[in-house]
């Protein structure tokens, strides 16, 4: 369990933070990019609300000794505080759910209608946890999805990640009948659950034990590359374990205070403090980080069409 359980999360950090410098391109223009490692800041990684939200689900599975009551109302304040300490990466959907949270709203009301990936995200380790109890399996991806999205398709593509990470595929079929077999075609994948979930359920039958070549094929896919490679990342950690991630993956992540001391920790059944100021400040660092990869290639693209109208400028 403790090995599995490391692998999901390791597996969701590392395919989160190879992924996330390229979130939103599309495939087209990924075509010819060749992954040599993390680049999202001086050849380190981060983590996004993808490996944010596995880690909040992990901590309110170990406080909830098996009681799906309890595990929402705890995954509920977790989101709370998360929401409270200005999360720089978030789907909108989730974010009005997190608010009505802190408006008051019970978990039982607080989702909104949405087909989102988010909840897909953080299902994998629930597969991990009760893989033998297919009954309590559903309840605790219901609770988890429900909390924030109450489309139904949320809840089926959230169910069949945690099959997936349970090593129960062969019971998605029945279980999510609604699920596409295969993603759809297009420039990159979508936010959109029925287009996320099945891109990661290819890739991993595609490549059931080569991890590095599974998230690179999630990545050079295009569009919501980091949400993809994470839940790619996460079914086949839990398969493989961390043996069967590339370790420079793993060692090239540069995270404060969910730092990958700490994640082994969550792993071992321990419940790792994170201060609030220390989220906050993490978030801001985050965010200026985000926002340079953004003004930079802008910067980039005027100077070339400053370069290019000066060539056309006839000569005096």
């Amino acid at each position: 369990m403790t090995d599995s359980a490391l692998g999901c999360l390791l597996g969701t950090a590392a395919g989160d933070a190879m992924g996330l410098p390229y979130e939103g391109a599309s495939r087209s223009s990924l075509a010819r990019l060749r992954l040599n490692g993390h680049r999202w800041i001086f050849g380190r990684g981060m983590l996004s609300d993808d490996t944010e939200h596995a880690w909040m689900v992990t901590e309110c599975l170990h406080g909830a000794n098996g009681d799906v009551d309890v595990f929402q109302r705890q995954l509920a304040r977790r989101f709370r505080t998360w929401f409270l300490t200005f999360p720089p990466a978030a789907g909108f959907a989730t974010l009005r759910a997190c608010l009505k949270l802190c408006l008051g709203f019970p978990p039982s009301r607080s989702g909104v209608f949405s087909a989102g990936n988010a909840p897909a995200m953080r299902s994998a380790i629930i597969g991990v946890y009760y893989r033998h109890d297919l009954p309590r399996l559903q309840a605790f991806v219901r609770a988890s999805t429900r909390i924030t999205h109450t489309d139904p398709k949320a809840e089926c593509g959230a169910l069949a990640v945690a099959l997936a990470a349970a090593g129960r595929t062969e019971l998605i079929p029945g279980l999510c009948p609604t699920l596409p077999a295969r993603p759809r075609a297009g420039d990159g994948v979508t936010g959109y659950i029925f287009d996320t979930v099945p891109a990661a359920l290819a890739i991993v039958a595609q490549y059931p034990n080569d991890f590095r070549a599974a998230i690179e094929t999630a990545i050079l896919g295009g569009g919501d590359t980091d949400t993809v490679a994470a839940i790619t990342g996460a079914i086949l950690g839990a398969r493989l374990g961390e043996k069967g991630i590339p370790a420079e993956w793993i060692n090239g992540i540069c995270e404060w205070p969910r730092s990958i001391k700490s994640m082994r920790r969550l792993a071992a059944g321990e419940s790792p403090g994170l201060l609030y100021p220390a989220l906050v400040i993490r978030n801001m660092i985050f965010f200026l980080i985000a926002l340079g990869h953004v003004l930079l290639p802008l910067r980039l693209l005027q100077s070339k069409g400053d370069d290019a109208r000066s060539a056309r400028r006839p000569l005096r």
